[in-house]
Formats: C-alpha cells, structure tokens, sequence
C-alpha cells in the first residue's frame, strides 16, 4: 500500500482537489447531491465569508501516493466558544474513502490543529456556523436525498469516525 500523507490546503489547486474529492466518492451514489462549487468557494474564501471574522479553519487533504483519498476542515468559532464558555472545536467536510488509516490520521491531524488553539472537546462533522447545516453522519436512508439541511454520507462513515475514537453524541431524524 503507497504510504499515506496529510496535507494542510494551501493552493488554489489543493483547493480544486478538495472539492473535486466528493464528487469521485459518490459517482456511483444516485441520492448524492453536489453542493453549489459558488457556495463552497464562498465559504472557503476567508476574505469573503464573515464566518472568518469570529473564527478560523483550516483544511487538510490525505493523499495515498498522489492520490486524495480524504479531505476534514478544523474549525475554531470563537463567537461559539465565548457564548457557549466553552473549549470546543468542530471538524466539517469529512470524506474519505473506506480507509481507516486515513481517516483516523485526517481526525487526528484536525484535532491537532485544534488542541494547538486550546479546545478542548471536539464535536462534528459540522458545518462552519453555528447553525449546524449538514450536521452529523447519515446511518441508515442512504438511498434517499438528503433534505434541505440534512447530512449525506457513505454507509461506511460512522465506522471510519467511530474507529478513530468519536463517539456518536445524539441522534437526528429527518
């Protein structure tokens, strides 16, 4: 097996290769739907996105030689820390193939980052606000859609999450 590398998204192209990553994972899947690439270049773009004027993220890729074969985001939101009092830090835009090496090095490496701004509790996947769009792992409905602020997942997700030592904190119905 070609040896695996975490890499912090710096480029333009890490970029690309970062959006590009669901796509391939879910071509075969007829319930995945692409979020809009406008949006997510929004979202990415700290000068743009007011998310960055309370907190700050950062993106990461797991390569397999020169393959992506994952990609997480750490997020820190201060305005969420100082309301909530807490030390929380929360991870977003895990995907990543049926790997649990690599899965367990891209949560390590986002944890990392986190434990480096002192937080403390790690929650996700998340989105980047407080208002948890896309929150969660889908267990079970694979087949259907997601609704309008519903997560989407591969059925092997929970396990790769759960093999690397998260624990589900509640459950949601849609």
């Amino acid at each position: 097996m070609e040896t695996l590398e975490i890499k912090p998204v710096k480029t333009g192209a890490d970029l690309r290769k970062f959006f590009n990553l669901p796509g391939k994972l879910y071509k075969d899947d007829p319930a995945y739907v692409e979020p809009l690439r406008m949006d997510l270049k929004k979202m990415f773009n700290k000068k743009k996105d007011p998310f960055y004027k309370h907190g700050d993220a950062q993106s990461y890729l797991a390569y397999r030689g020169k393959k992506v074969v994952g990609s997480i985001v750490a997020i820190e939101n201060t305005a969420y820390n100082e309301y909530q009092k807490s030390k929380t830090g929360f991870f977003a835009s895990f995907e990543c193939i049926d790997d649990p090496e690599a899965a367990g090095k891209l949560l390590k490496t986002a944890e990392s980052w986190l434990k480096e701004r002192r937080l403390t509790q790690v929650i996700g996947p998340l989105s980047f606000s407080t208002e948890n769009i896309s929150p969660g792992i889908l267990i079970k409905g694979f087949e259907y859609p997601p609704y309008l602020l519903t997560a989407h997942a591969l059925p092997y997700y929970a396990a790769l999450v759960e093999g690397a030592g998260h624990k589900k904190a509640m459950d949601t119905v849609s």
